[in-house]
């Protein structure tokens, strides 16, 4: 387990700033730790940190942190794009609300619904 930290370690060492990082993980590799790993990595760099929360999946990280006993007081201090979702955590600089585009079926049921014209 310690020469896969280190080889990521020499990856995440490798990056320029302002590179994106997109962690792709198995179903085995729990999403948390890694989490945990990046804000611990960058921290120790005095690098910033900026997640994407999309429909509150930090919300859900948090949350299985905090189930796992591990204290989660450093989410206060992480900026957050946060993307759809109502689960506000972290430093929320920007909030983009997620809207549904009506398609012509969803029209369709609209109008069966309330029985007025929809224009998608």
């Amino acid at each position: 387990m310690r020469r896969a930290f280190e080889a990521v370690t020499r990856i995440m060492d490798s990056l320029k700033m302002g590179e994106t990082v997109l962690l792709i993980y198995d179903e085995s590799l729990i999403p948390e730790f890694s989490f945990l790993f990046f804000v611990e990595y960058a921290s120790r760099k005095d690098m910033p940190v900026i997640v994407d929360d999309i429909l509150d999946s930090l919300y859900v990280i948090k949350q299985h942190l905090e189930f796992i006993g591990i204290d989660t007081k450093f989410f206060e201090d992480i900026t957050v794009i946060k993307v759809g979702g109502t689960n506000i955590v972290g430093n929320v600089h920007q909030h983009i609300p997620l809207e549904v585009p009506i398609g012509r079926s969803t029209a369709w049921r609209l109008e069966k619904f309330t029985r007025r014209r929809v224009v998608p």
